[in-house]
């Protein structure tokens, strides 16, 4: 017979207790599903009572419109052959003095508005820091990114966070490196907070929350221009929505349809038009922000000033983020009266793919110099052996083999699978090695994964290898100051540090130093960075070979180059660059 377990009183109105406490929290649960069910049918009724109401008014003020205009005898703006430009035309801000700004707007018939220099600039001196008029960070990013400074998690090798960002309390989204970012950006985040638990569980997209950010600033600087507006104001940028295609314009006018429950339909402006002007404005304005380094999207921000000025694929400018600011440089010396032009894209594609993209994105018809001569379109596609004796069915099947490896890589990438990703990157650089000269587009893309996967698996002597041809390549296709060579030079420098070639490392980052001073500017983490590292290696040089030994097998233990803590170097003041771009330190007298 099996043994009957005897239960006392005691544990008996024990296992009541648990059972009526388990029911009780279930009951409430159940109660509060209910009530939250309730809530969200009632924020559904009166979000939709107040689409109708505002429709209403929306169709009320066009018909008061349409019988004024009929009275008056004015001109239907739906004929004019440019409705757009009550919105377009930029009115002229006479608290502005242009000689001690550096730059003002102009007007021409043949590519409307741009920015032209109102005194010289030198290579490398700053022309303007754009402040944003608004800015989000992308949805997919908010968990990693402080929401004010836009500094991110730090990550070990695993992807284990190693520092911690605080969390809004109230809405559970924003998040901060300090209570002092929190401080700072309370303003305007308290609207977005209070809109972000309106719509709760649900999320709004990032185009709803930057239209959301610009309709909250216009509403808190009034008449007044906004800093970054002393040029032209955010309403007055062009939206093209007469550019866009049918899909395009239709996505625009859903996202503009789902702004009223997160903005409150009660505090909307009351015209749809510009609601969905501001949408397009967002669609064809909104620039960029990224990391430190230039590799990570972070968000994206309006600059007004900013985007006046016009593309070309060989530019005079560079514009680089520094959180969510973007500084302005001169790359080739500029004279009074010249136009200021930057790359909407990377320059490295060929004058067909960026063309397509220039009018796909941005809708104008690129004719720089650049396009028109299709200058260095052969050395993106060049062999290594003449051309008519490449085999076209063997050339086609490997760049189609590219693309699809690429595809897998990023796959690997997404699952950190380094390993994976240096064997699929090395099988297909052995395929490309006999056919396609290391400028091939094809090939770059394949030469930078290796690269990069290379160093993270730590095998630097192989990194290196890699980086010295990328960087050659890069010379070869991108202009004398441009962000890529700089940064590619300041990684082949950290390379050849991890190898301890000292010397070598020295004379790579007085390279990159170069470069980033004149297109980051000394002020900006990449070049501060590159600076440490100079003075890290200027410290290892005067060091004996048991030291070093000893910092190498330190370094091969923890599985990753870290920086040794160095006393300050020696010397200080400004850097002289020689002509064989070594760095030398001169001492204040």
């Amino acid at each position: 017979m099996p043994e009957i377990l005897e239960i006392d009183d005691d544990e008996a109105k024990r296992m009541q207790q648990e059972a009526d406490e388990k029911r009780a929290q279930e009951e409430k649960e159940h109660a509060q599903a209910l009530a939250d069910a309730d809530r969200r049918r009632a924020v559904d009724a009166e979000n939709k009572k107040q689409r109708a109401a505002r429709a209403a008014r929306v169709e009320e003020k066009k018909k008061q419109t349409a019988e004024l205009m009929q009275k008056l005898g004015k001109v239907d703006l739906e004929d004019d052959d440019n409705p757009d430009f009550l919105f377009t035309m930029p009115k002229e801000n006479k608290n502005i003095d242009v000689k001690s700004l550096g730059y003002e707007i102009f007007v021409s018939e043949e590519k409307g508005r741009g920015i032209k220099a109102a005194r010289d600039f030198k290579v490398g001196n700053l022309i303007l820091k754009a402040e944003p008029f608004a800015f989000v960070i992308f949805d997919h990013m908010a968990e990693h990114v402080c929401h004010h400074c836009f500094n991110m998690v730090v990550r070990d090798r695993q992807g284990q966070p190693t520092t911690q960002l605080l969390r809004c309390s109230s809405c559970k989204f924003a998040r901060y490196c300090s209570r002092e970012c929190q401080k700072k950006a309370w303003s305007m985040h308290k609207k977005e907070c209070m809109a972000i638990k309106r719509i709760a569980p649900r999320t709004a997209s990032d185009e709803v929350r930057m239209v959301s950010q610009i309709l909250w600033k216009q509403a808190e600087r009034g008449e007044k221009r906004a800093k970054s507006e002393e040029l032209c104001r955010v309403e007055e940028l062009c939206d093209h929505l007469n550019d866009m295609s049918f899909e395009d314009v239709n996505k625009l006018e859903e996202q503009s349809k789902e702004i009223g429950d997160y903005f409150g339909y009660e505090n909307l402006p009351d015209s749809d038009e510009y609601i969905d002007h501001l949408f397009g404005i967002v669609s064809c304005n909104g620039m960029s922000i990224t990391d430190m380094r230039g590799l990570q999207y972070l968000g994206v921000a309006i600059h007004p000033t900013l985007n006046l000025i016009n593309h070309d694929c060989n530019p005079n400018v560079v514009a680089v983020s520094c959180g969510p600011n973007i500084f302005v440089r001169a790359i080739k010396p500029i004279k009074e009266g010249d136009e200021l032009f930057i790359s909407y894209i990377d320059t490295s594609a060929t004058s067909e793919t960026r063309k397509n993209i220039l009018k796909d994105q941005y809708y104008f018809d690129c004719t720089c110099k650049m396009c028109e001569s299709g200058e260095k379109d052969e050395l993106k596609s060049a062999y290594v052996m003449p051309k008519e004796d490449v085999s076209e069915k063997r050339s086609t099947y490997i760049e189609k083999n590219t693309d699809i490896m690429m595809k897998k890589i990023e796959s690997s990438k997404k699952v950190q699978a380094w390993e994976r990703v240096a064997a699929q990157a090395g099988g297909c650089l052995l395929q490309q090695e006999n056919l396609f000269d290391d400028t091939h587009l094809k090939k770059l893309m394949i030469l930078q994964t290796c690269s990069e996967v290379s160093a993270i698996l730590n095998h630097y002597d192989d990194a290196a290898q890699y980086a010295e041809r990328v960087l050659a390549a890069y010379e070869q296709l991108y202009p004398e100051y441009s962000t890529q060579i700089g940064m590619q030079a300041y990684r082949l420098g950290v390379h050849y540090w991890h190898l301890q070639r000292v010397e070598d490392a020295i004379k790579m980052l007085g390279r990159a130093l170069k470069h980033l001073e004149i297109t980051h500017g000394p002020e900006h983490g990449m070049y501060q960075d590159g600076l440490e590292m100079m003075k890290t290696c200027l410290q290892e040089r005067q060091m004996d070979k048991a030291t070093l030994m000893r910092i190498r097998v330190a370094r091969e233990r923890m599985g990753q180059g870290k920086e040794i803590d160095m006393a300050n170097h020696v010397g200080n003041g400004p850097i002289n660059w020689t002509s064989s771009n070594e760095l030398s330190w001169k001492g204040k007298n």
